[in-house]
Parts: structure tokens; C-alpha cells; sequence
């Protein structure tokens, strides 16, 4: 692949558009996916979307981060036709932005490339070598195939746009230092922000900037060090600073945290420092059994004294301390370790996130993948032909096993099976698998796939209430008081899950259809006030509310309002939201209490999120509430109350 001087521009983009063109087809495969995951929390509203003020109210109210990700969110408006029956559209976005951030990425490292002083040729050549093995990286195929992690992607893309901008401006830094410097400033800023609306990762901007400063790029000659020094430490290092600050406020995890996730903070770091290192052995020695979107039974590290544990530990710590140290001397190694580590700061540190998603590398490998190629071209004279042919050999093996990889997404039944298969801890594995075969083989073979699970797994004891509600659909006339009583002893002391409350409500829909042996809604409600026993449930606010929630419903059911409105206003003071807004209203207007519904709304109005579309939706709502408020008790003076049975309506799943 050597190119000349003359043709070396056009060679490459031929070239980069060859690889662009073979990872849309090695990814074609993967549009047979399906919904998984995050994807239906996170986009369900986007059946609500149809025309300009819904969309603005979908990209508004995401709960995903902090700020709700707006960007990501808006992205998805558009196909918000094709949503949960067209997973393949998404996917072909999703397909797309990873393309596209190929292209910023060889953009980006060509840059490099020339701050490390190869020549012309080999620089191109760096640049593209790299991007190919980022591009076809099987571990990297769940960032563009979990339909939900385009925020990844996207806040990926903006990233990546910064880091371009950023060294344009920067290679002319000593002919223009102010006006250099202003543009580095502005496009750290906004890239940084873009980016941060799409995911939260886009803050580790200014760190992974930080990486290339200490190892690759050389100190501007501007004249005066203290203005490149002072300009650091505002725009590069003050950032990182404020991010480990955020991370170590994490520490130590509330009550509530610790028994949601069953590990401290520090606990959670040493099993990172094993992570991280599966993570690059996944990457870099691919083997499809080893990949998969669920990895949700990765085993905690409670001491640094297991061997395996503190062997990573150790690694990390000379690894780090050694490029710090040595940045000058070997910095295409330091900038590897350093850019890896800083992109991992977030989601690989103190945060109480789950452990392991094969998604948080999409950019931390691009240091990795960078230095394997950047050293290969650097060989020995006598190496580099094996580098030349080695290189192209080791991505075609990836093309192939990222093609296996994207073949299997594409096969949703075989996907469920291969992926319980290798990863038979996985509570999400089972899940998935008993949801496939539900819609693909009948309802009761995914009953006996959960059955068989939660028995091998006492602590996803709770996958017995979908079981439940599978059994008492498809054969009502069985007593199912051995199940009941099996729920009864074993939910006390359940590991943790959102989902154990929908899970009731589920069942409590299948029982309101037809009766159910053994099942009733007192049954219902003894399982929801077991579960609340179990300390894991009781100490976490967010459960709390739901159970109250769910307690509303079933009064409701039961025709009793008023037991319905105190489990609504217990619900309210753990965590008001919009949807209990809208249970309270209806509950009180069928009680005939107006007056009270307006005195609840005026109230409800006086608390409104800070987040300004969230605040725009509330306050919307809140109107909306007033009118029907109106309209009920107008009508009520001439027919009889229509909202009665309208609660369900409104909450029902």
C-alpha cells in the first residue's frame, strides 16, 4: 500500500471509501436485529411523537443522564414512524453515524500522524490502518446495534469533530497564537457541550485533549510559556480536575445504592482494573462467544488480594505512573495508556453504573488501536514488510469475525440462544431468550426457560411473577397456590430489580382478563407487600414510589378510590411526576372531589423541573389537567362521571 507523493490524496480517499463501503455491507446483516435492552424505556415516546410539539416534548423529558440527551433524542424524532416495528431503520442510522465517525476518525489521525513526524506516505497509511481495525472492531458492533446507544455514537461524532477542529487550529498555533487560541478555546467548548447533549461521556472532551498534549504534541513556542500554561490548566486540565471531583463525590454509595448493587465504590474500581483488561483482550483477540450485549453477571471483586485482581490493579498502576513518567521518551505508548484510561474515567471508575458494556470503548480504543499500528509502522526496516501484510491479514480476520457478529444479531431466535448459551449467569440473557420464544415457539416455553432459571438463580427469584402471569394466561384452571406460596418464601431476600414491579402489574392485567387459580388481587398484593420486606426494595425511593403506584392500581381495580388516592399521595412525596399527576386527577374526579383536583394541580405547578423542556412539559400538562378538571365537572351535572374506569387508561402498560 504504498502510495506517491502525487497520487498519495486521492489514493487514500479511495481507499477510506472502500472500507466506508465494506463495513456498511459487513453490517447489513444485523438490520434483522430487534428492540433490546434500554431501547424501549429510553424511545417508547416516540409513539407519542407526531407532529413539532410532541417531537419537542420526546427530545425533552429523557431520563437517560442528567441532562436527558436531548441531541441523541432529537435524532430518532424522524423515524419516530418506524418505531417498535422497524428496528432495521434505526439500525442503518445507527450504521451510518458509525461511517461517519470513521471518516473524522482517519481525519483525526492523520493529524497525529504528522505530530509524530512520519513522512507523508506512511502517515496516510497509519491513519487508514487504524481506522480500518477501529472500524471493523467486533467488540465495538454492540455500540451501533443496541438501537438506544446511537447516544454513544453521536456524542462520539461531535467528539471526534472537536479533536479535528481542535488541531486544525492548533497546527498554526505559533504563526497566530491569540487567534489559535481562541478557536481552540471556542471549539473545546461547544464540542464539548454537543457532545455532552447527546451522552455525558462528551466531558471527557477536554481530558482525552489533555492525553495528547502530555505525550504526543510538543509544547507551542508562543512566546511566553505562561500564557500556554495558564490556557492548559483552564481549558484542559481544570476540566479534568472537576471530573475526578465529580467522581469522588460518588464516594462513598448511599444505603440504598449499596443494596441496588450489591457493591461499594471501591469494590466496583478493582473490578474495573479486571474490566478494563478484558475489555482490550476482547478487542484486540476477538472471540464471538465472548461477545454479546449482556454481561449483567460479571462477577464483583470484593478484595485487591484475589490474584487476578490485584495482578490488573498493579498493571494499571505502573502502566499509568510509567506513561506519565516516560511521555516524552515513548509517547506513542503513553498517549495509548493515557487516552484509554481517560476515556474510560466516567463510566470505568467510582459511578454506581452496572459493570461491564462493551459500548464505553468506542472512543477509549482509538489510543490502543493508534499505537498498535503507529509501533508496527515503526519497526524494525527489516519488519516492516511483515507490518505491511500483517496489518491488512489481522483486519481481515476481523471482517470476518465482526460479519459472524453481525449475522448472528440479525437472526433474533439463534442471537437469544447463543447469547444465554454463553453467558448462562445473565439474568437479561434469560429474559431475552423466554421473550423470543414467547413470540417464536409459545408462551410456555418461555414460562419453563424463566422457571428453570430463577430456580438455578434464587436471587432473580422474581422472574416467578412473569412465569406466573404466562401460566395464568395460558392455563387459568391450574392452582398455582404452590407457585404463590414459593414467591412468598423466596422474594424476602430476591436481588434487586425495577422491572419486579411491572412485573406484578403485568400480572395483575392477566387476571383482571380472566381469573385465575390461586391468583387473585389480594394474592397480588400480599406479593407486592413481600417484596417490600426484602430491604433491597424497601430502601430505594424510586422502587418505593412505584410500589405505591401499583398499590393505586389495584384499589382502583377493586373499585376502591379512596384507599387509591392515599397510595397516589404516598407515591406523590417520594417522587411527583407527571404520571402520577395524572392518576391523582383522575382518581380525585371520580371521587367528585374538584376542588381538590384543582388545589393538587395548583400545587403540583409550584414544584416544576428545572430543566427547561421538561418545565415546558409540565407546565403544558398542568393546563391540560386544568381543562379536564373543567370538563368533568361540567359534565357531571348531566350525564354520570366518565372518568371512572379512565385510570387504567391512563397507566395501564
Amino acid at each position: 500500500m504504498t502510495l506517491t507523493r502525487d497520487r498519495g490524496p486521492l489514493l487514500s480517499t479511495a481507499v477510506v471509501a472502500v472500507l466506508l463501503t465494506l463495513c456498511w455491507f459487513v453490517y447489513q446483516p444485523a438490520t434483522g436485529s430487534v428492540f433490546l435492552l434500554d431501547d424501549n424505556n429510553n424511545l417508547g415516546g416516540l409513539e407519542s411523537v407526531t407532529d413539532a410539539e410532541s417531537a419537542i416534548d420526546f427530545i425533552g423529558t429523557g431520563t437517560a443522564g442528567p441532562f436527558g440527551r436531548p441531541l441523541a433524542l432529537a435524532s430518532f424524532v424522524p423515524q419516530a414512524s418506524s418505531w417498535d416495528e422497524d428496528p432495521a431503520s434505526f439500525i442503518r442510522i445507527n450504521i451510518l453515524i458509525h461511517l461517519l465517525n470513521g471518516l473524522l476518525l482517519y481525519l483525526f489521525l492523520g493529524w497525529l500522524s504528522r505530530a509524530l513526524e512520519f513522512n507523508e506516505t506512511d502517515a496516510r497509511f497509519l491513519a487508514i490502518a487504524a481506522t480500518a481495525l477501529w472500524l471493523f472492531m467486533p467488540l465495538l458492533a454492540s455500540s451501533s446495534l443496541l438501537i438506544v446507544q446511537r447516544m454513544t455514537t453521536l456524542s462520539a461524532t461531535f467528539v471526534l469533530l472537536g479533536l479535528n477542529v481542535y488541531l486544525l487550529a492548533r497546527r498554526k498555533i505559533e504563526n497566530n497564537p491569540d487567534k489559535s487560541l481562541v478557536l481552540m478555546s471556542v471549539t473545546l467548548v461547544f464540542a464539548t457541550m454537543l457532545a455532552v447533549l447527546a451522552k455525558e461521556n462528551g466531558a471527557l472532551l477536554p481530558s482525552l485533549v489533555l492525553a495528547i498534549e502530555l505525550t504526543i504534541l510538543r509544547r507551542p513556542d508562543i512566546g511566553s510559556s505562561v500564557k500556554w500554561r495558564a490556557w492548559t490548566a483552564v481549558f484542559l486540565v481544570m476540566p479534568t480536575v472537576v471530573i475526578l471531583g465529580y467522581l469522588a463525590s460518588a464516594i462513598p454509595y448511599s444505603e440504598s445504592m449499596l443494596a441496588r448493587r450489591d457493591y461499594t465504590a471501591f469494590e466496583r474500581v478493582i473490578t474495573q482494573t479486571r474490566i478494563l483488561w478484558e475489555y482490550l483482550f476482547n478487542a484486540f483477540l476477538p472471540r464471538s462467544a465472548n461477545l454479546g450485549p449482556f454481561h449483567d453477571a460479571y462477577p464483583v471483586a470484593r478484595t485487591i488480594f484475589e490474584p487476578f485482581t490485584l495482578a490488573a490493579l498493579s498493571a494499571w498502576i505502573v502502566m499509568i505512573v510509567g506513561a506519565v513518567r516516560f511521555r516524552r521518551r515513548f509517547p506513542i505508548a503513553a498517549f495509548a495508556v493515557l487516552w484509554y484510561v481517560f476515556g474510560h474515567l466516567l463510566e470505568s471508575t467510582t459511578l454506581p453504573l452496572e459493570l461491564y458494556f462493551e459500548h464505553r470503548n468506542y472512543i477509549p480504543l482509538i489510543g490502543p488501536v493508534f499505537a498498535l499500528c503507529a509501533v508496527a509502522l515503526r519497526a524494525p526496516k527489516s519488519l516492516r514488510p511483515i507490518a505491511r501484510v500483517g496489518i491488512p491479514a489481522y483486519l481481515l480476520v476481523n471482517m470476518a469475525i465482526l460479519f459472524s457478529v453481525t449475522s448472528l444479531w440479525g437472526q433474533p431466535m439463534i442471537a437469544a440462544g447463543n447469547w444465554y448459551a454463553n453467558a448462562p449467569e445473565s439474568m437479561r440473557a434469560a429474559s431475552n431468550l423466554a421473550n423470543r420464544q414467547i413470540l417464536e415457539m409459545g408462551s410456555m416455553v418461555g414460562a419453563v426457560t424463566l422457571q428453570d432459571f430463577a430456580r438455578q438463580h434464587p436471587q432473580h427469584a422474581y422472574l416467578g411473577i412473569p412465569q406466573l402471569a404466562i401460566s395464568c394466561n395460558v392455563r387459568p384452571d391450574i392452582d398455582y397456590s404452590a407457585v404463590v406460596q414459593h414467591l412468598r418464601e423466596s422474594l424476602p431476600t430476591a436481588g434487586f430489580s425495577y422491572t419486579a414491579g411491572e412485573m406484578l402489574d403485568t400480572l395483575q392485567s392477566v387476571v383482571l382478563k380472566r381469573p385465575c387459580n390461586g391468583v387473585d388481587a389480594e394474592i397480588i398484593a400480599e406479593l407486592a407487600a413481600t417484596i417490600m420486606q426484602n430491604p433491597r426494595y424497601r430502601k430505594d425511593r424510586v422502587y418505593s414510589q412505584y410500589h405505591q403506584q401499583l398499590l393505586a392500581r389495584l384499589a382502583w381495580d377493586s373499585g376502591d378510590i379512596s384507599n387509591a388516592i392515599k397510595h397516589l399521595r404516598n407515591a406523590h412525596e417520594l417522587m411527583p411526576d407527571e404520571d402520577i399527576n395524572t392518576m391523582m386527577v383522575t382518581a380525585l374526579l371520580a371521587a367528585g372531589r374538584f376542588d381538590e383536583a384543582r388545589d393538587f394541580v395548583t400545587d403540583a405547578a409550584e414544584h416544576l423541573p428545572l430543566h427547561p423542556l421538561r418545565r415546558r412539559k409540565s407546565i403544558k400538562d398542568l393546563a391540560e389537567l386544568n381543562l379536564y378538571i373543567d370538563e368533568v365537572e361540567r359534565e357531571s351535572f348531566e350525564n354520570a362521571p366518565k372518568q371512572h374506569d379512565s385510570l387504567a387508561q391512563y397507566q395501564r402498560n
